[in-house]
């Protein structure tokens, strides 16, 4: 990996744990969606996860 593409990946990397601690960086946005209980169910089953699993890949919380 050359010098460039390393500061790239770092920057990103940063702006992950920035956002991750509050502070949204210029350009981010947040997208709220509704999404109906039972598809969000099926989808679940279908990729054979469990609650918490499915929770975590998705970061979704349990309640």
């Amino acid at each position: 990996m050359n010098k460039r593409d390393f500061e790239g990946l770092m920057a990103g990397l940063n702006d992950a744990l920035s956002y991750a601690k509050g502070n949204a960086s210029a350009g981010v946005r947040e997208h709220r969606v509704k999404v109906d209980h039972t598809f969000v169910g099926s989808t679940r089953l279908n990729a054979g996860l469990t609650q918490e699993e499915f929770a975590k890949v998705t970061g979704a919380s349990l309640g």
